[in-house]
């Protein structure tokens, strides 16, 4: 215990001065230590900093061995004794406050509650007051589980700063024997001796450069070091929440959030002066981050044409328009002249009159004019709805057209009403798949009088859904024409991407086509920075950022806590819940619990009448927060937003831009931040802001050569009108004869001058559509029901492909653990809302989840086991070194990339339980399942010679420098093609297998070997798969020069010494990036663009942050098994700077022999 005379609320004109001077010293030692120069070691520490570093190194020891064991919390109390006894002098609160006030970002020291700390599952008592009394009619109204005023608050200490590093190895037969059942055969992480020495020396090596440097920063101002300490640790000791709470005079002056949401917020300028003047602030906005978007002003136009009063009164009635922008005009202009229009502009900038204007002066004319309305979610679909519907009540000849939804919600009842009464239909493509293109004789007369068809948001239609999207198009269009209507007008909106003419023709089939992309609406300043997590310790890069949740969790705070309406993207569904999570416990420490009930998280599987509620509580500005996936990135009107946050880059460019513009509609100002995780392409934008903005959007991507996709439209196509080759082709292709004449089945003629007319095989009957899946996921869903209490409420659907990875349930066996408790090994926890819940009961037949809440504070990963390989050989190039020159040299062999078809093996055997910090804290079996296997496409790069030469000389690891390598290609992809982070994958190394002493039968080939996760579906193995894939690997193999040189790059910019989340440890890894060399992948992307790598700079294995006490099998051995090539393989050439026009390049074939194809010069 401190001296009492020496305490911090003792007060001296020398302790005011003292105390004042406090966070000065702090700062200045703060900045001090970015700088890797030495500091002036102090010789003679005094007595107090030399007894707390006595201390220090007690609890480092204690700390560092306890954190070996899991499941045992790191409480004040637990600590204590330990600390004591090893320290000889008592451990006091004020003694760890001074170590955190040392290392401020290194140690955790508050108070948490104690439910956040349960390793083990703990059901939520029944009737407790956890739950309110609504509950069993209402998600909205539970309480918060973390309420303080009924659970206990624990004193937590941790070192934050670094984990400890673990092998993994299997358990040995005699502990195979006693293996409990329901347990995995995985033996759980252990620590060796030597990694828990190694990191408390140091542990201990950083708080005394961290102790030197405060008190050369003191003796520098002339301040004491001691005194300083003492003046803080009064407001350094945490306090118990309940303490707070319980303490009439509450002082708020040093609380950084108003006490009460302000009605009206401040400008963005000051908001974002604020953010930077937080203590916690470090430089989080990178070099040139900070972008002002200066306001614009409305420019109008005028049109071509004239509207009639009562359409003008209607407009302006409803939506207060007395004028058309510049681009509205130039829109309304081109589609009065019969032309297909295509609009590209920002968000709440007027589309929406560019498609209702048309349809409704269409009406006026002819009231037997119908259209159709696609929009890609009902939500939107029904915001648009009431829009139009709105507009037509107020003018008087058309406030009796029929304006309804026809989709798959739609009453069957009501369908036959809505066909013959409605004049626009707002539907989806899946409707117009499945139900309204296979009653063609039913429509016969909508068709015939159908003017307009609107789709917007059409860069959604991408990849493989776009290509189903565009033949039910020509579909749509090959009836009309039927039926004596070939003037269809086709309007689309659509975020900017690179090619929307050629996106637009390829969809719709059409050319004469006008994009309009000079945006005319106003628009208030938009602030943009790019913010950067920062180092935990700006002096070991190595030990990584901080977490992107926490760092967007406080910035979200205090966005809403300041009266700033905030939307924050994430980008998959896990993020958006731990995030909500992350948000609720901090509104809880700081005393906000009124504001839990004005944030919201918001994604895909929700329920949709829950959905429609957030969105209607956002629109009444009832919430002040919503946690999203791109759900809402499209244009659902949920109100004004004032920030967004962008957690994460999204993808593409094109999502960030359209994120960024759900914020500052019309006149106001608006701020977007984008926070850097520790993702690779997320890193490489924090060090290049300025492509963000200066980068071309990326090309949306179709293919209407896929084969199957093309030879399913013909099927259904010819089940609602029998085909005819010659008539047909010009919608369909030519790729389309060989398909009419080997899979369709020709029509008896009538008559020698008959055409010949091709029907359905009989094996797509009895509906061809309901055969043909036109999304990239199953049709079926789960229903996740929440049996809280007896509720029994669906709180979400699920699609069967999530249901492994989010649903599965546990095998119950009872154990003792470590503390004698009986526990059970229970199922998944599935985080809704941001409170977690288990998996109590998993059934495949009635596709139903059963959850139940819980308080726990582990999550749950999925194990499974995978093989890719490649199987045949579509096309094949040779890579384009970086010296420009392609040489085929004995030194220098051509180095070929492949693309083709690909078999992807999965099993899925257990999933790991996993704390808040992502560390394993036990193994669990689930039931064996069969593999799954997908056949899609993908490409693949044969790891060269050299480099396999060089990396057994440097003894680095194979497997490691493969793994590595795969991750940093794919984590550049997103530079390329607009797609998700999951799109495109590969097969990832286990340390089960990677880091085994026996020798195994299982050997991979030394490949880089990449496939698309969505394809045009499951096949059988004998059957072709699609022609392209989802089109993402094919165009990731045609620019794969570009995605290698940035990949090198950014594995030369990144300070960390053996891979990190900014460059070859992947957050998303399966096998948590434990088997990674940095090296190794840099020596291997080298030597596939064939660049000089000089061996004396490569270092020795093993590598760091590897297991070193024994040597491992080798798994890897080189590629010599010979891949199929296609007879219709195409050979793509390159240009090359060779003047000898008859070089020749080898390739092997599946005979084993070698052939030889020309590669010519172009």
């Amino acid at each position: 215990m401190l001296p009492k005379s020496r305490s911090a609320s003792t007060t001296s004109d020398s302790d005011t001065a003292t105390r004042r001077n406090s966070k000065k010293a702090r700062v200045d030692s703060n900045s001090k230590s970015r700088s890797r120069s030495s500091t002036p070691t102090i010789s003679e520490w005094p007595e107090y900093f030399r007894k707390l570093e006595a201390t220090h190194r007690a609890i480092n020891t204690v700390y560092t061995f306890l954190s070996a064991r899991k499941h045992i919390a790191p409480l004040f109390q637990t600590l204590k004794t330990a600390v004591e006894a090893q320290a000889k002098r008592e451990l006091t609160l004020e003694d760890i406050a001074a170590i955190k006030f040392l290392l401020p970002n290194n140690v955790r020291f508050e108070y948490v509650d104690e439910n956040d700390l349960k390793v083990y599952e703990e059901r939520v008592a029944t009737g407790g007051s956890m739950l309110g009394k609504d509950a069993a009619n209402d998600i909205f109204k539970i309480n918060n589980s973390n309420d303080i005023e009924n659970s206990r608050q624990l004193l937590v200490f941790e070192f934050v700063e670094e984990d400890l590093k673990k092998s993994v190895s299997k358990l040995q037969s005699d502990e195979v024997k006693r293996k409990p059942k329901g347990r995995d055969l995985i033996k759980m992480p252990t620590y060796s001796t030597a990694n828990m020495t190694k990191l408390i020396s140091k542990r201990n090596k950083r708080f005394a450069e961290a102790t030197n440097k405060f008190m050369a920063s003191c003796t520098a101002t002339g301040l004491c070091p001691e005194m300083v300490i003492l003046s803080e640790l009064d407001s350094s000791v945490p306090k118990e929440p309940t303490q707070l709470r319980n303490t009439p005079e509450r002082d708020l002056k040093n609380v950084p959030y108003p006490p009460l949401v302000p009605r009206d917020r401040r400008p963005i300028p000051e908001i974002v002066d604020d953010l930077t003047m937080e203590e916690g602030y470090q430089g989080q906005i990178v070099e040139n981050g900070a972008l002002v978007f200066p306001a614009q002003a409305a420019r109008f136009g005028d049109l071509e044409f004239l509207i009639s009063q009562e359409l003008a009164d209607a407009l302006y009635t409803a939506n207060n328009v007395t004028q058309f922008y510049s681009h509205q005009v130039l829109a309304l202009n081109d589609i009065n002249d019969g032309k297909h229009v295509i609009v590209a502009t920002s968000t709440s900038s007027g589309k929406s009159l560019i498609y209702q204007v048309p349809i409704l002066r269409a009406l006026e004319h002819d009231r037997d004019s119908t259209a159709i309305y696609m929009f890609p979610t009902k939500a939107l679909a029904q915001d648009q709805k009431r829009a139009l519907q709105n507009i037509l009540r107020l003018i008087p000849n058309l406030c009796d057209i029929v304006v309804d939804t026809y989709d798959g919600d739609t009453p069957k009842e009501e369908r036959k009403r809505i066909r013959e009464e409605a004049s626009i239909i707002f539907t989806n493509p899946d409707m117009l798949h499945v139900t309204i293109l296979p009653s063609f004789y039913h429509w016969r007369s909508f068709f015939r009088n159908l003017k307009y068809v609107v789709v917007d948001e059409l860069h959604v239609y991408n990849g493989l859904f776009g290509s189903h999207v565009a033949f039910i198009m020509r579909r749509l269009r090959r009836l009309c024409g039927s039926v004596g209507n070939n003037s269809v007008q086709f309007i689309s909106c659509s975020a900017t991407i690179a090619n929307p003419r050629e996106h637009m023709s390829k969809v719709f089939g059409v050319n004469d086509i006008e994009v309009i992309d000079d945006d005319g609406s106003p628009a208030g300043e938009k602030h943009f920075l790019v913010w950067n997590c920062p180092y935990k310790d700006r002096n070991e890069p190595a030990l990584g950022r901080k977490d992107a949740i926490s760092e967007a969790t406080q910035m979200l705070v205090k966005l809403i806590c300041n009266g700033v309406r905030t939307i924050a993207f994430c980008r998959v569904r896990t993020m958006c819940e731990l995030l909500m999570k992350a948000v609720r416990q901090e509104l809880v420490s700081i005393q906000r619990e009124e504001m839990i009930d004005r944030v919201m998280s918001y994604r895909g599987g929700y329920t949709a009448q829950d959905r429609r509620r957030i969105e209607k509580d956002m629109f009444e500005g009832q919430l002040l927060g919503i946690v999203a996936t791109n759900a809402l990135e499209l244009g659902v009107d949920i109100g004004s937003l004032d920030a967004v946050l962008i957690v994460g880059f999204p993808f593409s460019i094109a999502n960030l831009r359209q994120q960024s513009g759900r914020a500052g509609r019309r006149n106001k100002d608006s701020l977007t931040v984008l926070v850097g995780d520790a993702h690779p392409i997320d890193q490489y934008f924090m060090q290049n802001p300025n492509e963000l903005f200066e980068q071309p959007y990326a090309d949306v991507l179709l293919d209407l050569e896929n084969l199957l996709v093309l030879e399913s439209h013909l099927q259904c196509a010819a089940y609602e009108l029998p085909i005819s080759i010659e008539t047909d082709e010009k919608l369909f292709g030519h790729s389309m004869r060989d398909l009419v004449l080997s899979r369709l089945v020709k029509e008896p003629m009538k008559s020698v001058s008959s055409p010949e007319l091709y029907t359905c095989h009989p094996r797509f009957l009895p509906m061809p559509s309901r055969c043909v899946s036109i999304r990239d996921i199953d049709e079926d869903t789960y229903a996740v029901v929440d049996i809280t209490n007896g509720r029994n409420i669906v709180v979400e659907e699920i699609e069967a492909t999530r249901t492994s990875f989010t649903v599965y349930e546990g095998m119950p066996s009872p154990s003792l653990s470590d503390c004698g408790v009986l526990i059970e090994e229970l199922g998944a926890i599935h985080i809704h809302q941001g409170r977690p819940y288990i998996v109590r009961d998993f059934n495949p037949d009635t596709k139903i989840a059963k959850i139940e809440r819980t308080n726990v504070d582990w999550t749950t990963s999925q194990r499974d086991f995978v093989d890719v390989d490649a199987v045949e050989i579509h096309a094949m190039k040779p890579i384009t070194p970086s010296s420009g020159e392609v040489s085929n040299t004995q030194d220098h062999p051509l180095q070929y990339a492949y693309f083709g078809n690909i078999k992807v093996t999965m099993v899925v055997f257990g999933y790991f339980k996993r704390d808040a910090k992502g560390r394993i804290i036990d193994a669990v079996d689930v039931t064996t399942t069969p593999p799954v296997i997908l056949h899609t496409k993908g490409f693949w790069v044969d790891v060269p010679d050299r480099a396999l030469a060089l990396l057994r000389d440097r003894k680095l690891h194979l497997a490691g420098a493969i793994h590595a390598a795969q991750h940093m290609i794919i984590a550049m992809t997103s530079s390329i093609v607009m797609s998700s982070g999951c799109d495109i994958r590969t097969e990832c190394k286990a340390p089960e297998k990677e880091f085994a002493s026996r020798e195994t039968a299982r050997k991979r080939p030394a490949r880089l070997t990449f496939y698309d996760a969505r394809s045009a579906g499951a096949a059988p193995a004998s059957q072709r798969v699609s022609e392209w894939g989802s089109g993402m690997s094919r165009k990731v193999f045609e620019f794969l020069e570009v995605v290698l040189r940035k990949a090198i790059g950014r594995i030369e910019s990144c300070r960390c010494a053996y891979g990190c989340p900014e460059c070859v440890a992947a957050t998303n890894c399966k096998e948590s990036s434990i088997v990674l060399s940095k090296v190794g992948a840099f020596v291997i992307l080298k030597a596939i663009m064939d660049e000089d790598i000089d061996p004396d700079l490569i270092p020795e294995g093993p590598e760091g942050n590897l297991p070193q006490s024994k040597k491992f099998v080798e798994t890897i051995v080189p590629v010599e098994g010979i891949v199929k090539l296609a007879n219709d393989a195409e050979i793509i050439s390159v240009r090359q700077l060779s003047t000898n026009k008859d070089d020749v390049f080898t390739v092997k074939v599946e005979s084993g022999n070698q052939s030889t194809y020309p590669i010519l010069v172009e």
